[in-house]
């Protein structure tokens, strides 16, 4: 009689668990899900997205149509030999021009200076064997250019019976060319019309430089040379200590 009960409820416990098994398999199956790869990522879209995109595609669409196109202007060649107003006084303006520039209708005008020439003189000198030359060539005091460079230099040097610069100390080529360049813009080329043609004189009652332009006929008066510091070498400074 017990073990009647005992098999009975043995195989009460199988059914429940049989019926367990079989509702977990069902629900694995339904919830079963390969995933999404990630080119599928935002493929999915609401209604309301779907809408957005077609009325950007419209507008988009729109604007496109309604865009003006750039139309390719054809110019009309001018009969410079007409008797109209416009062209009377297009070729006396030409005339004037070309009466005060010689180089008018050759475009831009060019001066080409040499280089610097140079060369050690002994151990703690350097000879600027060109000078005068370069010096003729922008149409400036040799006297005026000397003193420029002294001043830039910090140093001392003087004119051989040739014009040829004497400088102390060994100077490349490099840096004289820089100290050059910088001549050249400040008292040398008309800060106009940029052009090399140009004098430079000095107003007795105001004692300034003024720089005026051949070309364009501009003036401007240019700052005077300001002697900077100056490093002392070391026979300086015994001798100085020897006059003490």
């Amino acid at each position: 009689m017990y073990t009647l009960f005992l098999f009975s409820q043995l195989k009460e416990i199988l059914m429940m668990f049989e019926e367990t098994r079989g509702d977990a398999t069902d629900t694995a199956h339904i919830h079963c899900d390969d995933g999404m790869g990630l080119d599928m990522i935002g493929a999915i879209s609401t209604e309301r997205e779907e809408k957005r995109k077609a009325e950007a595609v419209q507008k988009f669409t729109t604007l496109l149509a309604t865009k003006k196109r750039h139309r390719t202007r054809i110019i009309k060649p001018i009969d410079l030999h007409g008797n109209t107003d416009e062209l009377i006084l297009l070729r006396r303006v030409y005339h004037e021009l070309e009466a005060k520039n010689p180089n008018f209708h050759k475009g831009k005008m060019q001066r080409k200076l040499p280089p610097p020439n140079t060369a050690y003189i002994g151990s703690r000198k350097t000879g600027w064997n060109n000078f005068a030359e370069t010096c003729k060539e922008m149409n400036r005091n040799v006297e005026h250019v000397r003193s420029f460079f002294l001043t830039e230099m910090n140093t001392d040097g003087n004119l051989n019976a040739d014009n040829n610069l004497i400088l102390k100390g060994r100077w490349k080529t490099q840096q004289i060319q820089s100290i050059l360049t910088k001549y050249i813009k400040e008292y040398v080329r008309c800060s106009n019309c940029r052009s090399p043609e140009t004098n430079m004189t000095r107003d007795a009652s105001t004692r300034l430089f003024i720089l005026s332009c051949n070309v364009c006929h501009a003036k401007r008066s240019v700052e005077p040379i300001k002697a900077g510091f100056h490093a002392k070498m070391k026979g300086e400074r015994r001798a100085l200590r020897a006059a003490k």
